[in-house]
């Protein structure tokens, strides 16, 4: 694939000096942030406060899953016609989502269906939000599509010195 006209490594990285595509960069990683915060306290929530058993929370798990994989799909689908309002939504839906959380959380239905609204909203972003910054980039989109995605993704990951171990399958 040919580098659009014009393009330069340098005119790549001059448009790394507007402001838009790091706000939009900001706005993913705080609000990736917050659901993959949410997520890491779900089996003590789950099990502790809901009183679930453990053998239910990896089915609860697997519906975060299957909410964020529709909501990835559904954020996408919505973002290209009205970027901002899908954004603004699906933050302030995370936000209200996590509010609910705390009153409901002694009901196993209620939470059950927060957790899977909540991967819904908090992975609704990312492809919403990359797409903007590599728009705002304008004719140099290669280093900002390439800073866009490390914050929804390495909000997944352990925080370095910590005691998490993140194991990657051989064949990943």
């Amino acid at each position: 694939m040919a580098p659009p006209a014009g393009s330069s490594v340098r005119s790549e990285f001059t448009a790394l000096r507007q402001g838009r595509p790091w706000l939009s960069m900001s706005a993913t990683a705080l609000i990736t942030a917050g659901a993959m915060a949410a997520f890491s306290y779900l089996t003590p929530l789950l099990t502790e406060r809901t009183d679930l058993s453990a053998a239910t929370v990896p089915l609860v798990l697997v519906g975060y899953g299957i909410g964020a994989l529709t909501g990835t799909n559904l954020g996408g689908r919505l973002g290209d016609r009205r970027p901002l309002t899908t954004v603004t939504g699906a933050a302030i839906d995370a936000a209200l989502i996590l509010i609910l959380l705390i009153p409901l959380s002694h009901h196993s239905a209620p939470t059950i269906v927060l957790v899977v609204l909540l991967g819904m909203t908090g992975m609704s972003v990312p492809p919403v939000v990359t797409s903007l910054a590599v728009r705002f980039a304008g004719n140099a989109p290669t280093p900002t599509a390439a800073l866009a995605v490390p914050p929804s993704t390495s909000a997944s990951r352990p925080a370095p010195g910590s005691q998490a171990v993140h194991r990657t399958p051989p064949w990943a």
